[in-house]
């Protein structure tokens, strides 16, 4: 598939919130009318594409969303980061 996107893809704590970040996302996606593609892979990855459909490529509304996407806050649903440890 050659058509132009954008994407992006965020490593979470588990499937679970894998499911709440989709959930997050598609409330800002419902709000502007415009719906990426949304995808969860394996148990802990979430990956985000956004085009638009009806032109088969990009728009500024997928770059509009994709900055909307980005405010969401999604502190809780990452992994913790690892204290490290001085050997």
């Amino acid at each position: 598939d050659d058509k132009m996107r954008i994407k992006s893809e965020w490593k979470v704590r588990n499937f679970v919130k894998g499911l709440e970040l989709f959930k997050r996302v598609g409330e800002v996606a419902e709000a502007e009318g415009h719906h990426p593609d949304l995808h969860l892979v394996s148990w802990n990855r979430v990956t985000i594409e956004i085009w638009t459909h009806a032109v088969g490529g990009l728009t500024e509304n997928d770059f509009i969303l994709a900055s909307k996407i980005n405010e969401i806050d999604m502190g809780d649903l990452m992994p913790k980061k690892k204290q490290k440890f001085w050997a």
